[in-house]
Formats: structure tokens, C-alpha cells, sequence
């Protein structure tokens, strides 16, 4: 795959998490959740996952939805 499963596994939790509160985040919004933390690996292989995806979700939908983050691991 394009992308590491532990990124597919981790972001499949969040929007598991997130519509069981009912938000509103789609799948594309995780695809580009993924895409951004896929990249941002690339360039910052030292950052652990768990910061990355923080720093994409904070990006992508609002600092707000970071909560679910916790939720979700």
C-alpha cells in the first residue's frame, strides 16, 4: 500500500471514534488525514506517530477533533 497500515489502522480508530459521536468527518476526510502524515513521515521520520497525527487532524479538521485522538487509542 501507499500507506504504512499502522497510519490506515490509527486513522480507521479516529473516524471509528468520532462517528460513534456523531461527527460529521467523512472518509476523505481521512484519506487526507493519512496522505498528510504519510508526508509529513517522509520528512520527519523521527516524530512519533502519535504527533504526526495529531499535527494532521489539528490541520485538516480543527484542533477540536484532536480530542478524539486520545478516544481513540
Amino acid at each position: 500500500s501507499f500507506v504504512d497500515d499502522a497510519i490506515l489502522h490509527a486513522v480507521a480508530d479516529f473516524l471509528a471514534v468520532c462517528h460513534l459521536q456523531d461527527e460529521p468527518f467523512s472518509v476523505r476526510d481521512g484519506i487526507n488525514i493519512a496522505r498528510y502524515v504519510a508526508k509529513r513521515c517522509v520528512h520527519a521520520p523521527e516524530k512519533p506517530l502519535r504527533d504526526l497525527l495529531s499535527e494532521a487532524v489539528a490541520q485538516i479538521l480543527g484542533e477540536d477533533a484532536v480530542s478524539y485522538l486520545t478516544e481513540a487509542q
